[in-house]
C-alpha cells in the first residue's frame, strides 16, 4: 500500500535538494528490523541525483530504487529515441518476472543496446547487469529535441521499464531482484551498524546543432572546400517533414571545418549547420 514519507530537509540556492525519510517498523510486511530510510533528490549543474540511504537494527534485505518516468521530447511514442545500455548481460526471468538466477548475454538478442540505436518496437521490463568498466555509459537521447540523458550509478543492476500506456522509460537502478534467494547474486542483506547507500545520477545535455527534424551522416567523403556530390555521402533526411521536394543536396566543408547540410528547391537554398 501507500506510505507517506516525512520531509526532513529542504535546501534552496546552489545545488538545491529535498530529503525525505520513512521508518519501516519491525516486521512491517514481514521484514525484520526497524529500517530507517531516506531519499534525497538533488540538483547539481545539469544532473539530478537520487540518493537512497538506510540503516537497521536487525539484519534485513534492502533493495531501494526509484521509479521515475522520463520523456525527452514530449512525443507520444518512444520508437524514435536512441538508447545505449552499458549492460552486456541481463537476468533471465520466469512468467512472474522473477529472476531464475541465470545471467544471459545480450548478444544477438533484442536486449542488445551496447551500441546506441533506436528503441524501435522493443518494449522492456527487464533486469540488466551493469558494467561500470565500459567506456560508453548508459544513455537515452532524442534527436527531435536534442536532449540526452546519461545514467550513472553505483548499483550492479538496472531494471529498464517502458510502460505500454504512455511514452516514457524508467531506469530503476538497484541490486539484482530476488538477491536473497540467489546465493551468487550480490549481497542484499543489511546488517546493524551498516549503511545502505544507492546513488544514481541522471545527467542531461543539449545538442543545439541537431535540427529538430534530424540529420544523420552515415558515412563520410573526402574533405574539401567544394561541394561534394550527393552520391559520395549517404545522407538520411526525413523528407516528409520538408515543405518542398528536394531538388539538390550537397555537403559543404567550410574552412573552419564546420559541417553544413545544403538543401535547394526552386530558387530557395538553405544551409543548416549539423554535427559532424
Amino acid at each position: 500500500g501507500k506510505r507517506y514519507w516525512t520531509i526532513e530537509q529542504v535546501q534552496d540556492g546552489e545545488n538545491p535538494f529535498v530529503k525525505l525519510s520513512y521508518l519501516s517498523k519491525d516486521m512491517e510486511e514481514g521484514y525484520p528490523g526497524n529500517l530507517k530510510s531516506t531519499v534525497t533528490y538533488k540538483l547539481v549543474g545539469p544532473s539530478l541525483f537520487i540518493i537512497h540511504e538506510a540503516t537497521t537494527d536487525k539484519a534485513t534485505p534492502v533493495n531501494l530504487t526509484n521509479h521515475s518516468y522520463f520523456n525527452l521530447d514530449g512525443a507520444e511514442t518512444i520508437d524514435h529515441w536512441d538508447l545505449r545500455l552499458s549492460c552486456p548481460e541481463y537476468l533471465e526471468t520466469d512468467a512472474k518476472l522473477l529472476p531464475t538466477g541465470k545471467l544471459v548475454s545480450v548478444k544477438n538478442s533484442k536486449y542488445d543496446f551496447l551500441e546506441m540505436k533506436k528503441i524501435g518496437q522493443v518494449r522492456l521490463d527487464t533486469p540488466f547487469v551493469m558494467d561500470s568498466s565500459l567506456k560508453e555509459k548508459t544513455m537515452l537521447a532524442s534527436q527531435k529535441s536534442g536532449l540526452s540523458m546519461e545514467v550513472i550509478t553505483n548499483q550492479p543492476g538496472v531494471v529498464v521499464y517502458t510502460p505500454l500506456a504512455f511514452a516514457a522509460i524508467c531506469f530503476e537502478t538497484q541490486n539484482f531482484p530476488d538477491a536473497p534467494n540467489q546465493p551468487h547474486f550480490p549481497n542484499s542483506i543489511l546488517q546493524p551498524g551498516e549503511t545502505y547507500y544507492n546513488e544514481s545520477e541522471f545527467r542531461f545535455s543539449f545538442n543545439s546543432e541537431i535540427p529538430d527534424w534530424g540529420v544523420t551522416i552515415l558515412s563520410g567523403g573526402k574533405k574539401t572546400t567544394r561541394n561534394i556530390e550527393a552520391d559520395v555521402l549517404q545522407i538520411s533526411v526525413p523528407v516528409q517533414q520538408l515543405s518542398q521536394p528536394i531538388e539538390s543536396l550537397s555537403i559543404i566543408f567550410e574552412e573552419n571545418e564546420q559541417l553544413y547540410l545544403s538543401l535547394a528547391w526552386d530558387k530557395t537554398k538553405v544551409s543548416l549547420p549539423i554535427k559532424k
